[in-house]
């Protein structure tokens, strides 16, 4: 989503959201429906998690990397020719 800063995150934090509604409805559930709730709201909220990590360290490193690449043009363009 390279259009829009921050949305992929913000659908992460929805499906976080998500996984917590279903963990809570399969509370109520008995049975069958109930393991069923935990597993699916438990994967989802463990892939949302993994998901928003990963996109956070990314977004980190891609600061990072820009950042390096700004200071050496600077410093490149601060010294004085050689020649």
């Amino acid at each position: 989503m390279r259009g829009f800063p921050g949305v992929f995150e913000a659908l992460l934090l929805v499906a976080l959201g998500v996984g917590y509604i279903v963990l809570y409805f399969a509370k109520r559930e008995e049975g069958a429906m109930q393991i069923v709730g935990y597993i699916a709201g438990s994967a989802i909220m463990l892939l949302a998690t993994i998901y928003l990590i990963g996109a956070v360290y990314l977004h980190s490193r891609m600061d990072a990397s820009k950042m390096r690449i700004y200071k050496e043009t600077l410093q490149q363009k601060s010294l004085p020719s050689q020649e």
